[in-house]
Protein backbone atom coordinates (compact mmCIF):
# COMPACT_ATOMS: atom_id res chain seq x y z
CA UNK A 1 0.00 0.00 0.00
CA UNK A 2 1.52 3.58 -1.12
CA UNK A 3 1.90 6.14 1.39
CA UNK A 4 1.77 3.59 4.68
CA UNK A 5 4.06 1.68 6.65
CA UNK A 6 3.68 -2.44 7.00
CA UNK A 7 3.84 -3.60 10.48
CA UNK A 8 6.51 -5.19 11.29
CA UNK A 9 6.28 -9.01 12.22
CA UNK A 10 6.84 -9.66 15.87
CA UNK A 11 9.36 -7.21 17.41
CA UNK A 12 8.59 -3.92 17.58
CA UNK A 13 5.34 -3.27 15.84
CA UNK A 14 3.75 -0.22 14.12
CA UNK A 15 0.36 -0.19 15.63
CA UNK A 16 -0.94 2.55 13.58
CA UNK A 17 -0.11 3.94 10.50
CA UNK A 18 -1.02 7.46 10.21
CA UNK A 19 -0.44 10.22 7.41
CA UNK A 20 2.81 12.27 8.06
CA UNK A 21 3.15 16.02 6.74
CA UNK A 22 5.95 17.52 7.29
CA UNK A 23 5.05 19.96 10.61
CA UNK A 24 7.45 22.40 12.73
CA UNK A 25 8.26 19.95 15.08
CA UNK A 26 10.20 18.23 12.14
CA UNK A 27 11.53 21.24 10.60
CA UNK A 28 12.78 21.56 14.11
CA UNK A 29 14.77 18.29 14.28
CA UNK A 30 15.84 18.65 11.13
CA UNK A 31 17.58 22.12 11.27
CA UNK A 32 18.99 21.18 14.60
CA UNK A 33 20.09 17.40 13.75
CA UNK A 34 21.06 18.12 10.55
CA UNK A 35 21.73 21.57 10.11
CA UNK A 36 23.09 22.87 13.12
CA UNK A 37 25.08 19.67 15.12
CA UNK A 38 26.40 18.70 11.49
CA UNK A 39 28.78 21.32 11.24
CA UNK A 40 29.74 21.51 14.97
CA UNK A 41 30.19 17.75 15.10
CA UNK A 42 32.58 18.88 12.15
CA UNK A 43 34.35 21.56 13.82
CA UNK A 44 35.38 19.23 16.88
CA UNK A 45 36.93 16.95 14.56
CA UNK A 46 39.12 19.60 13.08
CA UNK A 47 39.74 20.58 16.79
CA UNK A 48 40.28 16.83 17.90
CA UNK A 49 42.86 17.00 14.69
CA UNK A 50 44.90 20.17 15.80
CA UNK A 51 44.59 18.73 19.32
CA UNK A 52 46.72 15.41 17.95
CA UNK A 53 49.38 17.39 15.78
CA UNK A 54 50.50 19.27 18.76
CA UNK A 55 50.64 16.48 21.06
CA UNK A 56 52.49 14.76 18.40
CA UNK A 57 50.16 11.80 17.36
CA UNK A 58 50.64 12.87 13.66
CA UNK A 59 49.13 8.97 13.43
CA UNK A 60 46.00 10.24 15.28
CA UNK A 61 45.28 12.74 13.24
CA UNK A 62 45.67 10.70 10.06
CA UNK A 63 42.80 8.40 11.34
CA UNK A 64 40.53 11.10 12.31
CA UNK A 65 40.99 12.94 9.03
CA UNK A 66 40.93 9.39 7.21
CA UNK A 67 37.03 8.80 8.92
CA UNK A 68 36.41 12.55 8.46
CA UNK A 69 36.99 12.03 4.56
CA UNK A 70 34.96 8.22 4.28
CA UNK A 71 31.92 9.06 3.01
CA UNK A 72 33.18 11.86 0.78
CA UNK A 73 35.82 8.88 -0.21
CA UNK A 74 32.74 6.87 -0.91
CA UNK A 75 30.69 8.99 -2.66
CA UNK A 76 33.61 9.32 -5.07
CA UNK A 77 34.19 6.05 -5.68
CA UNK A 78 31.01 5.25 -6.40
CA UNK A 79 30.57 8.38 -9.22
CA UNK A 80 33.41 7.18 -10.90
CA UNK A 81 32.40 3.58 -10.84
CA UNK A 82 28.21 4.39 -12.40
CA UNK A 83 29.87 7.00 -15.08
CA UNK A 84 32.80 4.75 -16.36
CA UNK A 85 31.42 1.19 -15.60
CA UNK A 86 27.67 1.49 -15.42
CA UNK A 87 26.98 3.49 -18.38
CA UNK A 88 23.64 5.91 -17.15
CA UNK A 89 25.10 8.74 -15.60
CA UNK A 90 25.32 11.76 -17.71
CA UNK A 91 28.63 13.95 -17.34
CA UNK A 92 26.72 16.69 -15.90
CA UNK A 93 24.98 14.94 -12.84
CA UNK A 94 28.82 13.07 -12.98
CA UNK A 95 30.72 16.25 -12.50
CA UNK A 96 27.96 17.53 -9.42
CA UNK A 97 28.75 14.64 -7.65
CA UNK A 98 32.33 14.91 -7.52
CA UNK A 99 32.29 18.16 -6.46
CA UNK A 100 29.71 16.77 -3.69
CA UNK A 101 31.97 14.31 -3.29
CA UNK A 102 34.69 16.60 -2.44
CA UNK A 103 32.94 19.32 -0.24
CA UNK A 104 30.80 16.32 1.51
CA UNK A 105 30.90 18.20 4.89
CA UNK A 106 30.13 21.96 3.83
CA UNK A 107 27.42 20.21 1.35
CA UNK A 108 25.44 18.23 3.56
CA UNK A 109 24.35 20.94 5.93
CA UNK A 110 24.21 23.58 2.94
CA UNK A 111 21.98 21.37 1.05
CA UNK A 112 19.22 20.38 3.65
CA UNK A 113 19.46 24.57 5.08
CA UNK A 114 18.56 25.57 1.18
CA UNK A 115 15.20 22.70 0.95
CA UNK A 116 13.91 23.85 4.33
CA UNK A 117 13.99 27.79 3.07
CA UNK A 118 12.60 26.65 0.10
CA UNK A 119 9.79 25.08 1.99
CA UNK A 120 9.47 27.74 4.39
CA UNK A 121 9.31 30.31 1.93
CA UNK A 122 8.81 30.84 -1.90
CA UNK A 123 6.80 29.16 -4.84
CA UNK A 124 7.26 25.05 -2.78
CA UNK A 125 5.89 26.64 0.58
CA UNK A 126 4.65 23.63 2.65
CA UNK A 127 5.73 21.72 -0.24
CA UNK A 128 9.31 21.55 -0.46
CA UNK A 129 10.40 18.70 2.66
CA UNK A 130 7.09 16.48 1.02
CA UNK A 131 8.63 15.76 -2.17
CA UNK A 132 9.94 12.41 -2.24
CA UNK A 133 12.78 13.00 -4.42
CA UNK A 134 14.19 15.78 -2.04
CA UNK A 135 13.71 13.57 1.46
CA UNK A 136 15.02 10.31 0.02
CA UNK A 137 18.05 12.00 -1.19
CA UNK A 138 17.99 13.73 2.53
CA UNK A 139 18.29 10.26 3.98
CA UNK A 140 20.95 8.73 2.09
CA UNK A 141 23.00 11.85 2.36
CA UNK A 142 22.88 11.86 6.09
CA UNK A 143 23.12 8.27 6.00
CA UNK A 144 26.24 8.41 4.61
CA UNK A 145 27.33 11.21 7.10
CA UNK A 146 26.65 9.45 9.82
CA UNK A 147 26.68 5.52 9.39
CA UNK A 148 29.75 5.12 7.22
CA UNK A 149 31.64 7.57 9.12
CA UNK A 150 29.93 7.49 12.58
CA UNK A 151 31.15 3.89 13.29
CA UNK A 152 35.04 4.62 12.46
CA UNK A 153 35.41 7.79 14.35
CA UNK A 154 33.71 6.52 17.24
CA UNK A 155 36.27 2.79 17.21
CA UNK A 156 38.72 5.39 16.43
CA UNK A 157 38.10 7.75 19.37
CA UNK A 158 37.16 5.54 21.68
CA UNK A 159 40.78 3.80 21.42
CA UNK A 160 43.03 6.96 21.36
CA UNK A 161 41.05 7.84 24.58
CA UNK A 162 41.56 4.13 26.12
CA UNK A 163 45.54 4.67 25.33
CA UNK A 164 46.09 8.89 26.26
CA UNK A 165 43.77 8.49 29.18
CA UNK A 166 46.83 8.41 31.44
CA UNK A 167 49.28 10.11 28.92
CA UNK A 168 47.64 13.46 28.99
CA UNK A 169 45.58 15.99 31.65
CA UNK A 170 41.67 15.77 31.35
CA UNK A 171 41.57 18.83 29.28
CA UNK A 172 43.14 17.10 26.69
CA UNK A 173 40.47 14.60 26.38
CA UNK A 174 37.32 17.19 25.97
CA UNK A 175 37.48 17.47 22.06
CA UNK A 176 37.82 13.42 21.86
CA UNK A 177 34.53 13.33 24.84
CA UNK A 178 32.85 15.73 22.81
CA UNK A 179 32.91 14.10 19.44
CA UNK A 180 32.51 10.31 20.63
CA UNK A 181 29.13 12.39 22.38
CA UNK A 182 28.08 14.31 18.99
CA UNK A 183 28.46 10.47 17.28
CA UNK A 184 26.60 8.38 19.46
CA UNK A 185 23.31 11.16 19.41
CA UNK A 186 23.86 11.53 15.52
CA UNK A 187 24.16 7.78 14.95
CA UNK A 188 21.25 6.71 17.27
CA UNK A 189 18.89 9.33 15.23
CA UNK A 190 20.42 8.45 11.90
CA UNK A 191 20.19 4.79 12.34
CA UNK A 192 16.62 4.93 13.87
CA UNK A 193 15.27 7.39 11.01
CA UNK A 194 16.71 4.49 8.30
CA UNK A 195 15.00 1.98 9.95
CA UNK A 196 11.80 3.48 9.66
CA UNK A 197 12.36 4.44 6.12
CA UNK A 198 14.00 1.64 4.62
CA UNK A 199 10.92 -1.27 6.42
CA UNK A 200 8.39 1.32 5.09
CA UNK A 201 9.50 0.77 1.63
CA UNK A 202 11.06 3.73 1.41
CA UNK A 203 7.90 5.63 1.29
CA UNK A 204 7.33 9.00 3.04
CA UNK A 205 4.10 9.04 4.47
CA UNK A 206 4.21 6.60 7.27
CA UNK A 207 5.09 8.05 10.47
CA UNK A 208 5.49 5.62 13.85
CA UNK A 209 4.41 6.21 17.29
CA UNK A 210 6.93 7.95 19.85
CA UNK A 211 7.31 4.62 22.04
CA UNK A 212 8.44 2.81 18.74
CA UNK A 213 10.27 5.42 17.76
CA UNK A 214 12.07 5.98 21.58
CA UNK A 215 12.85 2.50 22.03
CA UNK A 216 14.41 2.21 18.37
CA UNK A 217 16.64 5.09 19.87
CA UNK A 218 16.94 3.47 23.41
CA UNK A 219 18.09 0.12 21.61
CA UNK A 220 20.45 1.68 19.30
CA UNK A 221 22.02 3.72 21.48
CA UNK A 222 22.70 0.29 23.85
CA UNK A 223 24.31 -1.19 20.80
CA UNK A 224 26.31 1.15 19.90
CA UNK A 225 27.53 1.87 23.44
CA UNK A 226 28.51 -2.14 23.79
CA UNK A 227 29.87 -2.70 20.26
CA UNK A 228 31.81 0.59 20.21
CA UNK A 229 33.47 0.02 23.65
CA UNK A 230 34.35 -3.36 23.37
CA UNK A 231 36.14 -3.03 19.32
CA UNK A 232 37.84 -0.02 20.74
CA UNK A 233 39.49 -1.29 23.82
CA UNK A 234 40.69 -4.66 21.44
CA UNK A 235 41.92 -1.76 19.01
CA UNK A 236 43.95 -0.12 21.76
CA UNK A 237 45.69 -3.57 22.41
CA UNK A 238 45.59 -4.21 18.55
CA UNK A 239 47.29 -1.71 17.35
CA UNK A 240 47.78 -1.66 13.63
CA UNK A 241 47.04 -5.21 13.96
CA UNK A 242 43.59 -4.25 14.41
CA UNK A 243 43.96 -4.19 10.49
CA UNK A 244 43.45 -8.13 10.58
CA UNK A 245 40.31 -8.76 12.24
CA UNK A 246 38.97 -5.57 11.09
CA UNK A 247 39.04 -6.66 7.51
CA UNK A 248 37.62 -9.93 7.74
CA UNK A 249 34.57 -8.28 10.16
CA UNK A 250 33.98 -5.78 7.22
CA UNK A 251 33.81 -8.58 4.36
CA UNK A 252 31.70 -10.91 6.48
CA UNK A 253 29.49 -8.30 7.39
CA UNK A 254 29.49 -7.31 3.45
CA UNK A 255 28.87 -11.43 2.56
CA UNK A 256 26.08 -11.15 4.71
CA UNK A 257 24.38 -8.10 3.18
CA UNK A 258 24.63 -9.59 -0.59
CA UNK A 259 23.01 -12.96 0.89
CA UNK A 260 20.59 -11.37 2.91
CA UNK A 261 19.92 -8.20 0.88
CA UNK A 262 20.37 -8.63 -2.68
CA UNK A 263 20.37 -4.97 -3.53
CA UNK A 264 22.53 -2.68 -5.19
CA UNK A 265 26.44 -3.15 -4.64
CA UNK A 266 26.87 0.30 -2.99
CA UNK A 267 24.00 -0.58 -0.45
CA UNK A 268 25.66 -3.67 0.29
CA UNK A 269 29.22 -1.70 1.17
CA UNK A 270 27.50 1.29 3.44
CA UNK A 271 25.47 -1.92 5.19
CA UNK A 272 29.06 -3.81 5.71
CA UNK A 273 30.65 -0.09 7.47
CA UNK A 274 27.50 0.97 9.33
CA UNK A 275 27.00 -2.07 10.51
CA UNK A 276 30.32 -2.35 12.66
CA UNK A 277 28.56 -0.43 15.58
CA UNK A 278 24.55 -1.88 15.16
CA UNK A 279 22.61 -4.05 12.82
CA UNK A 280 21.26 -1.53 9.91
CA UNK A 281 20.81 -2.41 6.38
CA UNK A 282 20.65 -0.63 3.40
CA UNK A 283 18.47 -1.36 0.24
CA UNK A 284 17.40 0.06 -3.03
CA UNK A 285 13.70 1.18 -3.53
CA UNK A 286 14.46 -0.86 -7.05
CA UNK A 287 15.17 -3.70 -4.66
CA UNK A 288 12.14 -3.46 -2.24
CA UNK A 289 9.75 -3.06 -5.14
CA UNK A 290 10.89 -6.21 -7.34
CA UNK A 291 11.06 -8.75 -4.12
CA UNK A 292 8.32 -10.67 -3.56
CA UNK A 293 10.44 -10.32 0.65
CA UNK A 294 9.05 -8.18 2.86
CA UNK A 295 11.88 -5.21 3.86
CA UNK A 296 11.18 -5.87 7.40
CA UNK A 297 11.86 -9.78 6.73
CA UNK A 298 15.08 -8.78 4.89
CA UNK A 299 15.88 -5.95 7.57
CA UNK A 300 15.65 -8.52 10.74
CA UNK A 301 17.76 -12.00 8.46
CA UNK A 302 20.30 -9.29 8.13
CA UNK A 303 20.53 -7.80 11.32
CA UNK A 304 20.61 -11.18 13.35
CA UNK A 305 23.29 -12.14 10.91
CA UNK A 306 25.15 -9.13 11.99
CA UNK A 307 25.06 -9.38 15.53
CA UNK A 308 26.31 -12.77 14.96
CA UNK A 309 28.80 -12.14 13.18
CA UNK A 310 29.86 -9.73 15.81
CA UNK A 311 29.57 -12.47 18.31
CA UNK A 312 32.36 -14.50 16.53
CA UNK A 313 34.41 -11.46 15.57
CA UNK A 314 34.33 -10.64 19.58
CA UNK A 315 35.45 -13.88 20.02
CA UNK A 316 38.04 -14.67 17.91
CA UNK A 317 39.26 -10.55 18.79
CA UNK A 318 39.89 -11.63 22.42
CA UNK A 319 41.76 -14.85 21.16
CA UNK A 320 43.70 -13.14 18.44
CA UNK A 321 44.49 -10.06 21.21
CA UNK A 322 45.55 -12.56 23.66
CA UNK A 323 47.81 -14.61 21.09
CA UNK A 324 49.73 -11.40 20.28
CA UNK A 325 50.09 -10.26 23.92
CA UNK A 326 51.67 -13.70 24.86
CA UNK A 327 53.16 -14.19 21.58
CA UNK A 328 56.98 -14.38 23.26
CA UNK A 329 55.96 -17.07 25.70
CA UNK A 330 54.06 -19.03 23.05
CA UNK A 331 55.94 -18.71 19.75
CA UNK A 332 59.43 -17.28 21.59
CA UNK A 333 59.52 -14.85 19.04
CA UNK A 334 57.73 -10.66 19.63
CA UNK A 335 55.17 -9.86 16.88
CA UNK A 336 53.63 -7.18 18.90
CA UNK A 337 55.15 -4.80 21.35
CA UNK A 338 53.29 -1.88 23.26
CA UNK A 339 55.54 0.36 24.68
CA UNK A 340 54.69 2.75 27.78
CA UNK A 341 53.43 5.53 25.90
CA UNK A 342 50.91 3.29 23.85
CA UNK A 343 49.78 1.32 26.82
CA UNK A 344 45.69 1.13 26.99
CA UNK A 345 44.28 2.50 30.81
CA UNK A 346 43.94 -1.17 31.41
CA UNK A 347 47.18 -1.93 31.45
CA UNK A 348 50.21 -0.86 33.62
CA UNK A 349 54.00 -2.11 33.99
CA UNK A 350 54.97 -2.74 37.47
CA UNK A 351 58.75 -2.44 36.55
CA UNK A 352 58.90 0.25 34.29
CA UNK A 353 56.36 2.28 36.44
CA UNK A 354 54.36 3.55 33.97
CA UNK A 355 51.77 4.47 32.17
CA UNK A 356 52.91 7.33 35.21
CA UNK A 357 49.18 8.42 36.20
CA UNK A 358 47.71 5.01 36.28
CA UNK A 359 45.10 4.01 38.53
CA UNK A 360 45.64 0.30 38.14
CA UNK A 361 48.01 0.12 40.87
CA UNK A 362 44.54 1.26 43.06
CA UNK A 363 43.01 -1.43 41.61
CA UNK A 364 45.62 -3.94 42.86
CA UNK A 365 45.27 -2.83 46.27
CA UNK A 366 41.65 -2.84 46.38
CA UNK A 367 41.44 -5.96 44.81
CA UNK A 368 44.04 -7.63 47.00
CA UNK A 369 42.49 -10.88 48.65
CA UNK A 370 39.95 -11.17 46.86
CA UNK A 371 38.65 -13.81 43.65
CA UNK A 372 39.72 -10.89 41.15
CA UNK A 373 42.78 -10.28 43.11
CA UNK A 374 43.66 -13.33 43.10
CA UNK A 375 43.62 -13.94 39.87
CA UNK A 376 45.76 -10.65 39.19
CA UNK A 377 48.02 -12.25 41.60
CA UNK A 378 48.21 -15.64 39.78
CA UNK A 379 49.24 -14.19 36.45
CA UNK A 380 52.08 -12.01 37.80
CA UNK A 381 53.74 -14.97 39.69
CA UNK A 382 53.11 -17.45 37.22
CA UNK A 383 53.01 -15.74 33.82
CA UNK A 384 55.49 -12.52 33.49
CA UNK A 385 54.29 -12.11 29.91
CA UNK A 386 50.37 -11.30 30.93
CA UNK A 387 51.85 -9.16 34.24
CA UNK A 388 50.86 -5.78 32.67
CA UNK A 389 48.03 -6.78 31.15
CA UNK A 390 46.27 -9.27 33.87
CA UNK A 391 43.46 -6.71 34.00
CA UNK A 392 42.70 -7.25 30.63
CA UNK A 393 42.98 -10.96 30.69
CA UNK A 394 40.98 -10.71 33.58
CA UNK A 395 38.49 -8.72 31.71
CA UNK A 396 37.73 -10.79 28.57
CA UNK A 397 35.00 -13.11 29.47
CA UNK A 398 33.34 -9.30 30.25
CA UNK A 399 33.57 -8.86 26.98
CA UNK A 400 32.14 -12.25 25.40
CA UNK A 401 29.29 -11.51 27.97
CA UNK A 402 28.31 -7.99 27.00
CA UNK A 403 28.83 -9.06 23.19
CA UNK A 404 26.51 -12.07 23.90
CA UNK A 405 23.48 -9.57 25.66
CA UNK A 406 24.14 -7.20 22.37
CA UNK A 407 23.21 -10.36 20.26
CA UNK A 408 20.67 -11.47 22.61
CA UNK A 409 18.92 -7.79 22.24
CA UNK A 410 19.02 -8.58 18.16
CA UNK A 411 16.95 -11.74 18.51
CA UNK A 412 14.55 -10.69 20.87
CA UNK A 413 13.80 -6.90 19.20
CA UNK A 414 14.28 -7.20 15.69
Amino acid sequence: MEGALEPLQGGIGLEMLVTKRITGWNMFWMFFFDIFLSPWKTFFEGLAVKEFLDGGHARYAAFTVFAMALPGLLGLLYYLHEFFCGGGMTKCKFFSGILQSLFFPVYLPLRLAYHLACHMCGPDKGKRLNQWQVMAKTHALNNMAHLTKGPMQMIFQNAILMVLWFQQNSFNHVYQTLLIFFNVIMMAKTLTDNYFFVISGKNLSGEASYLHVGTKNVLNVTHILIQGFIVALMGAYLKAWSLVPGTLWILLNWAAAKCCLKTHWNKEVYTALAGLLAPTAFISRHTISKRHTKATTMWRRYSRWNAVIFFIMVVLGVIFTDFLLLDNLILGIELHNIDCNHLPFLSYDAKLQCPANSTMPDLDTMTKGGHLGDIADYLTANIPEAAPHKWWFIFNPVLVVLALINTLIVFIFE
